[in-house]
């Protein structure tokens, strides 16, 4: 596809998904990092801009795979990266959103970065029940 329709194209772009996803599946994570820092990664900001659902939806993704790697700096700007898309594009309280707070929220504690947790924890959404 890449040959055919170029690396931005929306074909490619999902033939690249399908194999990240695939090799993400099959615990090849780093073969799925190459798949989405390669061409899927630079077409889909190019296609749909960085600010679209489905490449903030990516960068959480990479910033998954950075983590299961032990790659926790570049899993914590990532997830960072798509904290700050999603509460541009579509709030503070979508379920996407709130995702990648309680992963961004648990890394900072595995890390040790205890205060940063604690900053981001006060921003995950807590639905109220009203009284009855």
């Amino acid at each position: 596809y890449e040959k055919a329709f170029g690396v931005d194209n929306p074909p490619t772009l999902a033939t690249v998904h399908s194999m990240a996803s695939a090799f993400k599946k099959q615990g090849q994570s780093f073969k799925a990092l190459e798949c989405g820092m390669g061409g899927y990664w630079v077409g889909l900001r190019r296609h749909l801009g960085v600010d679209h659902p489905d490449s903030l939806t990516t960068l959480h993704s990479m910033a998954f795979i950075f983590e299961s790697q032990g790659q926790y700096d570049k899993a914590l700007e990532w997830y960072g990266r798509a904290l700050a898309g999603y509460e541009k594009s579509i709030g503070s309280n979508h379920p996407n959103t709130q995702t990648t707070i309680r992963r961004l929220t648990d890394l900072h504690e595995r890390v040790g970065q205890i205060e940063q947790a604690q900053g981001l924890r006060t921003r995950l959404y807590v639905p109220t029940i009203p009284n009855r």
